[in-house]
Formats: C-alpha cells, sequence, structure tokens
C-alpha cells in the first residue's frame, strides 16, 4: 500500500531565508548579507575582466614592438643582402682589380653606412697587410703612401684570422 502525503504550496515572502523558516529579523540580516556578497563577487569578477583586459593591452603592445624590431631587423637584413648583390655585380662587372679595389670600398661604405671602409690585401709571404683600397680621404692618403701593417699586429687580426671584428 502507498501511502499519499499532501504537499502544501504557500506563497513566497519575497525573502527566501524567512520562506526556510528563520526569524523575520534573522531573515532580513541573512538577505542583506547574501546581497552583500553577491556584490561583492561581482566586483571581484569585474575586476578580474580589467585586469586581465589590461594584461591583454600589454601584451598586444609587446607584440606590436616585437615586430615593428623584427620589420625593421629584416629590413636591415634585405639591405645588406642587396648590398651584397650590389657588390657581386661590381666584381663581377669590373676585371681590372686597381679599379675594383676602390668601388668595392666605396660601395661598401655607402651600403652598409661606413664612414671609412679600408681593403687589405696579404703580401705574397703573408707577412704584412697591404692596405690598397679605401673610400675615406684619409684612407686614400694611405693607400697614396703604400701603408703596411705587420701581421701581427691587432689591426691585421682580421687578415690573419681570417674572421671578421
Amino acid at each position: 500500500m502507498i501511502k499519499k502525503t499532501a504537499i502544501r504550496v504557500t506563497a513566497s515572502t519575497g525573502n527566501v531565508f524567512r520562506d526556510l523558516g528563520f526569524s523575520k529579523e534573522e531573515s532580513e540580516h541573512l538577505l542583506v548579507r547574501a546581497d552583500l556578497l553577491i556584490q561583492v563577487q561581482k566586483a571581484i569578477e569585474s575586476r578580474r575582466l580589467k585586469q586581465a583586459e589590461a594584461e591583454l593591452v600589454e601584451l598586444n603592445a609587446t607584440l606590436e614592438q616585437r615586430v615593428e624590431e623584427r620589420t625593421s631587423e629584416l629590413k636591415k637584413r634585405a639591405a645588406q643582402l642587396e648590398a651584397v648583390s650590389s657588390v657581386a655585380r661590381t666584381i663581377a662587372s669590373v676585371q681590372d682589380i686597381n679599379t675594383l679595389l676602390p668601388d668595392i670600398s666605396e660601395l661598401v661604405s655607402q651600403q652598409f653606412g661606413f664612414y671609412h671602409v679600408g681593403i687589405f690585401l696579404m703580401d705574397e709571404t703573408h707577412d704584412f697587410a697591404i692596405l690598397r683600397a679605401a673610400n675615406s680621404e684619409g684612407g686614400q692618403r694611405m693607400v697614396a703612401v703604400t701603408t703596411s701593417f705587420p701581421a701581427s699586429e691587432s689591426l691585421n687580426s682580421v687578415a690573419v684570422s681570417r674572421w671578421p671584428r
């Protein structure tokens, strides 16, 4: 046999705590606390969203800066490759070394933005590096008087080691 129980439905008072049986004073106090907790929770969530938004703005600025830096690096690299290509074309088109070396020193200076470019060639015994071409006035005066340096001097460490400095 199944026992049937009657369910009594009553209208809400508008305060869930009063409906649950708390006293009027206590239920009002609990309702105020619940409303405050909801407001605090919304404020915290809003602050989190604002903080996340600020972090995204900062990240975006950082990424934009990195893109600009890399774009600048790539442009510089492209210009350097164009300069190398130009030097290679000059080398291929000029057969006389006395014309070729000054042309290369001038071209390297212009394309890479160097104030002074000097081209040294080692003598037959590799004991001296001889300045054969330069783009600056001072360097050209040194070429005119056949300037050479012992291979052991630090200036010629590039020629001896074959590594750029």
